[in-house]
């Protein structure tokens, strides 16, 4: 198990064979858009609470790297724009060294906002291991689960104005890449 750098172009991912990308920097976050023109096979999730495809041909992700923030959001569409879901990897903190593509160290544990309301966590298990496994340090691993603490709550509290936010800001950016 190693800690995955990841960035918000996809540009490593041999799933999405063509798509349009914008990003947007904003006062908190740069956001990034990605419409996956084609893709070489669908996404099919299994989570606890069902299944739910989250890439497919004419799908759509708005990424959110989060400035001063140790967490990075994921916000899926179907072909219809309609939100599926925001997923929120917990990080080591994003990285704006190209303004265009921030980058993160992920740190295993998830936090997903359903679009039924529904939030849940995912992967404490994995989380676990990397540090048992030496993968991260003691104070990286209680950073993260202090980080999906605070955000879990947050997004109980105040899930219906984050819902609709995603929503609000992908018809920002979508307006853009048209």
């Amino acid at each position: 198990m190693n800690v995955k750098h990841r960035s918000m172009k996809r540009d490593d991912w041999k799933r999405i064979l063509d798509k349009t990308y914008i990003s947007r920097d904003f006062d908190n976050y740069v956001a990034g858009l990605i419409i996956m023109n084609d893709v070489k096979e669908d996404l099919i999730i299994s989570y606890p609470y069902g299944q739910k495809t989250i890439v497919k041909k004419n799908y759509k992700w708005l990424e959110v790297a989060y400035k001063n923030k140790n967490y990075f959001a994921t916000s899926m569409f179907d072909e219809k724009n309609e939100l599926l879901e925001i997923y929120f990897d917990i990080n080591k903190g994003n990285k704006f060294d190209d303004i265009n593509n921030p980058e993160f160290d992920d740190m295993f544990l998830d936090v997903v906002l359903d679009n039924s309301g529904l939030v849940y966590v995912l992967d404490e298990d994995e989380l676990k291991e990397a540090y048992e496994q030496k993968e991260i340090t003691k104070q990286e691993y209680l950073q993260a689960i202090k980080d999906k603490d605070e955000l879990y709550q947050y997004l109980e509290e105040n899930k219906e104005d984050i819902l609709k936010e995603y929503q609000r800001l992908f018809k920002i950016m979508y307006q853009e890449i048209k």
